[in-house]
């Protein structure tokens, strides 16, 4: 190797290890704003359990680390629905923060971060010797197992620049400006928080960095554990055996069930079952993970499986039905089909034909007796809800691509939005976490449904990840999801995992499950276990940044050169999106709009000016922001004929002014019209650290009075 590729070569494994520490940092943060936000609505509630569930897990993990990750990967899925289950059958006034993964992810960091920390320094306090090369040992990148994780790092660096950007043209929307006081409060006060707020991303920032600080400190516990997928697996099968119960005795009774699930798909099986999760699509993607998620567990990991696991894939099928969740479950089947051919393909090749062959006959078959006989399919108990489906389609007509989208829930409708979202920044996307707010935006979305709902999220999680994060997202997610396949050597060794990520992909094609942290947790959980097998079992020559041969350094500089181009591509779009739709200068500030609070204004107010009135008296007050902020005025006539920009006033800080204004220097107001005042910029006191109040406000009015 020549010493210009040996010093490039180094560089490469500084980077990665800066990246590693960035992580890291970014999870450690994370960690404490979130429990900083728990203490917060704790004070004000007893009865917020976000607070008791990080604690748990927290104490749990000091006192032994393997029982504290059991406890947390048992509790992840059942933590989301649990304060309302506990009020339904208890009758209890528990509260729940949203997102309580987060708390219990930040109870097994901090913990982990508490006892690593405490364990490292009393072995240096017993060591007599305390150089500064035994401190270099303590805090050595090199001690790290997870050194090879560099498309987790990518995709944490990646979140982050993307989080930002989304939070400064938010910011850049509302005409309105933060500051380190206002950053710091978003971070505490992540939660609740409204879709449409300029720091709704930081959700995103936090949840998604808590993940990957999760995977890495799992990836090096997993190395020092004999059997990692009975490890990962039994608290799994646990929480869905849990989970499954509760959903069947949702669908016999209706307890803990929301009002309006009371009525919905309700038929010979019951009511529409939910779990300890939010709706059926969650409780779906929750059941197809012991449905079809177990079956490489069983047949893959060493060691005999209990009739246990049978039960559990049993029942939550069971469940998956119960969900009435039409689409995941038609896809946990197909799923289970295409896992029935690759292993007949792989093992008994013979076998595959005629199994491919039954399939399609019996789907035609079944076709065929849905699309004749759909009233009398209503009428059984597991095929009534296809049953309907059919009947729908039949009414409808099948050659309408409404009648399609809105059979299916106006998904077709809203990927069509998604789609026409993502061509207008196809590199970087429109920014990770905005989705929700820039799908209400009429001229952007185009899609009735996202508008009349005031947005939405896109019901796919993968075409979602492709409208926020663009072509450079997709190609870190893919690098992120495939790497551990790409260098393992063994790949016998990932399919428990791999079938179980499967399931959770499915579950996140017609909905977005992945949406509730707790189930993008649980998939981080599984990608740990991937990741340590991969690595365990990898090819040392397909390493990132451990492959010295010369045809790995004659390739760079194709891969280097891909990537400047597409990184300075995305650069070039993010800096031209400002002022380009719908990323237009105080498109939320500068409207006319109602305020709720009372003598607020917006970034426009307007003063209607009747004939005869000679002036307008104002008794004004600046919001509370740095720097002055500007207002102009501007006289438009009944004929619509306008003045032009007229006065200007400079508002400081809290500043209050009283102002006469002279209306015969405006032409034509003799005749009575519209006095319109805007100003520079918007001011919204959460942006600025001071409340929860997330409106766009302008100027404070004590007083208004027209003179004759």
């Amino acid at each position: 190797m020549s010493p210009f590729n040996l010093r490039s070569y180094n560089l490469e494994k500084t980077c990665i290890a800066l990246l590693f520490y960035f992580t890291c940092f970014m999870g450690t943060i994370s960690a404490l704003a979130t429990l900083l936000n728990g203490l917060a609505y704790w004070e004000i509630a007893h009865w917020y359990i976000n607070v008791y569930f990080l604690i748990a897990v927290f104490t749990i993990t000091i006192y032994r680390l393997e029982w504290g990750l059991a406890v947390l990967i048992f509790l992840l899925p059942l933590s989301v629905g649990s304060g309302f289950q506990l009020n339904a059958h208890l009758n209890t006034s528990f509260m729940l923060l949203p997102n309580p993964g987060m708390d219990l992810v930040s109870g097994f960091l901090i913990g982990v971060l508490v006892k690593n920390f405490a364990s490292k320094f009393v072995n240096l306090a017993s060591n007599n010797n305390l150089d500064s090369d035994r401190f270099k040992e303590v805090l050595s990148y090199s001690n790290f197992p997870v050194r090879h994780l560099l498309p987790v790092y990518v995709f944490n660096l990646l979140i982050v620049i993307s989080v930002s950007v989304s939070i400064s043209r938010n910011l850049y929307q509302s005409a309105s400006s933060t500051s380190i006081r206002g950053i710091l409060f978003n971070l505490i006060y992540f939660r609740p928080i409204d879709w449409h707020d300029d720091f709704v991303p930081i959700i995103d920032l936090l949840s998604y960095t808590l993940g990957f600080f999760l995977l890495i400190i799992v990836v090096e516990i997993l190395a020092s554990v004999s059997n990692k997928n009975k490890f990962i697996f039994r608290p799994i099968i646990a929480g869905l055996l849990i989970a499954s119960m509760v959903g069947l005795l949702q669908s016999l009774t209706g307890v803990g069930l929301p009002l309006t699930l009371l009525d919905f798909r309700r038929d010979y099986l019951g009511y529409a079952a939910i779990g300890l999760q939010p709706d059926i699509h969650a409780y779906a993607g929750h059941m197809i993970l012991g449905a079809l998620g177990l079956l490489g567990y069983t047949f893959f990991s060493e060691g005999r499986q209990s009739k246990l696991v049978a039960t559990v894939i049993f029942l939550s099928w069971l469940g998956l039905i119960l969900s009435k969740s039409r689409s995941t479950f038609i896809l946990a089947t197909l799923g289970l089909c295409l896992l029935v051919f690759i292993y007949l393909y792989k093992t008994r090749h013979q076998l595959l034909f005629p199994a491919i062959s039954g399939f399609l006959l019996l789907g035609s078959i079944m076709g065929f007796l849905l699309l004749s006989f759909a009233n009398s399919f209503e009428k059984l108990p597991v095929l009534s809800w296809l049953g309907a489906l059919i009947s729908e389609l039949n009414t409808r007509g099948f050659n309408s691509w409404s009648m399609w989208t809105g059979v299916f829930g106006a998904r077709f409708e809203i990927w069509e939005g998604a789609l026409r979202m993502w061509s207008s920044f196809p590199i970087f996307g429109v920014g990770q976490g905005d989705f929700y707010r820039l799908s209400s935006i009429a001229s952007f979305s185009r899609s009735h449904f996202l508008i009349l709902n005031s947005g939405e999220n896109a019901h796919n999680y993968f075409l979602q990840v492709l409208t926020e994060t663009g072509v450079m997202g997709i190609a870190v997610f893919a690098l992120f999801a495939l790497y551990p396949i790409i260098i393992s050597k063994n790949k016998t060794k990932l399919i428990p995992a791999v079938i179980a990520l499967f399931s959770l992909s499915l579950a996140n094609i017609f909905s977005h499950s992945f949406l509730l942290k707790e189930n993008l947790y649980m998939g981080l959980l599984l990608f740990a276990l991937l990741y340590e097998a991969a690595i365990k079992n990898a090819d040392q020559d397909k390493f990132i940044c451990e492959n010295k041969s010369k045809k790995y350094f004659s390739e760079k500089l194709f891969v280097r050169l891909s990537i400047t181009t597409l990184i300075f591509s995305g650069i070039y779009e993010i800096y031209h999106s400002y002022d380009k739709s719908p990323f237009e200068y105080g498109r939320y500030c500068f409207i006319t709009a109602p305020i709720p609070y009372k003598n607020w204004t917006s970034g426009i107010f307007s003063i209607d000016i009747q004939k005869g009135n000679s002036g307008v008296a104002l008794d004004l007050v600046g919001p509370k922001t740095h720097g002055a902020v500007i207002m102009t005025s501007e006289f438009i006539s009944n004929t619509g004929e306008s003045s032009g920009l007229i006065d200007s006033y400079d508002f400081n800080s809290g500043e209050r002014r009283a102002i006469l204004m002279d209306l015969s220097k405006y032409k034509n107001s003799s005749e009575g019209g519209r006095l319109v005042l805007k100003l520079s910029r918007c001011f919204t006191p959460r942006n600025q650290g001071y409340s929860i109040d997330s409106r766009r406000l302008g100027l404070y009015v004590n007083n208004s009075s027209l003179k004759n």
